[in-house]
């Protein structure tokens, strides 16, 4: 009985979906209707979310790919003001190395995905000191680099705090 409560928290733990909104102007790509069960953001199901300067905060995401991919790449901003802004150290960068089949413990090889089966992303960023407090929409996509087209796309509130 204690490990079927210990198994139940820990699940209940990742599905508690974090509230994440489809990007406006994606235009080309996947437009998943169950969003939100498919977006887990580290202690954060309602917005804004909370995120403390010298902390990291974990994105996690199950993703479909509609054709067949050999690549990804993170196209991750901040809105501050009215400008959209590169997220530093995330923004651009492959997400390769975070990207597992569906049972999340097995690496996808060659960053080679196959159309309709699900995949894992696990990786996230640290909010530095050097970051104001501030509030702001960040705008997380998965692309793939040989058309530009998003894998998923989603968008969420973090407040950054002290």
């Amino acid at each position: 009985m204690k490990y079927i409560l210990i198994v139940f928290l820990c699940t209940a733990a990742f599905v508690a979906a974090t509230e994440v909104k489809k990007c406006p102007k994606n235009k080309h790509g996947i437009k998943y209707d169950d969003l939100e069960d498919r977006v887990n953001l580290q202690n954060c199901t309602k917005p804004p979310c909370v995120a403390k300067k010298d902390t990291f905060l974990k994105v996690e995401f199950k993703f479909t790919p509609d054709h067949d991919v050999k690549g990804a790449v993170n196209k991750v901003t901040a809105e501050i003001l009215t400008a959209k802004l590169p997220f530093p150290g995330v923004d651009g960068q492959s997400a390769c190395s975070h990207i597992y089949e569906a049972d999340k413990k097995t690496k996808v090889e060659n960053c080679e995905m196959k159309a309709g089966k699900d995949y894992y992303y696990s990786d996230g960023f640290e909010v530095l000191r050097i970051y104001p407090r501030i509030q702001t929409n960040i705008h997380w996509e998965l692309v793939d680099p040989s058309n530009g087209k998003s894998l998923i796309c989603f968008e969420f509130i973090v407040n950054i705090t002290n």
